[in-house]
């Protein structure tokens, strides 16, 4: 693997446990290629973090994407503000959810 150079001190990766586990030969690879991303950057002192979520690339975007913006913006910042609006958007998420299935057809 050629070496990194990343133009940042945070970096949030994210990947799907289904998303190696596909047809496609190439996106096989995508769950090793993203350890060994992983592994570089860490060996290069960033701070780094690697989540594996539950089903493939679409699934819970809004929040794999509300996690990653959290996690980066307390890294920044250390004040445990970006963790607690993740929280406010997962519990809003989810009443969304339970008015949608309570609506009458």
């Amino acid at each position: 693997m050629a070496e990194l150079k990343p133009k940042s001190r945070h970096i949030y990766l994210s990947l799907g446990d289904k998303e190696e586990k596909v047809r496609s030969q190439i996106l096989r690879t995508v769950g090793d290629k993203i350890r060994e991303v992983y592994t570089e950057l860490i060996t290069q002192n960033v701070d780094c973090v690697l989540e594996w979520n539950q089903g493939n690339h679409f699934r819970e975007t809004d929040l794999r994407t509300a996690r990653g913006f959290a996690w980066l913006v307390e890294s920044v910042s250390g004040d445990g503000y970006a963790l607690h609006h993740f929280k406010t958007l997962k519990l809003l998420r989810f009443l969304g959810k339970c008015v949608k299935q309570n609506r009458p057809r």
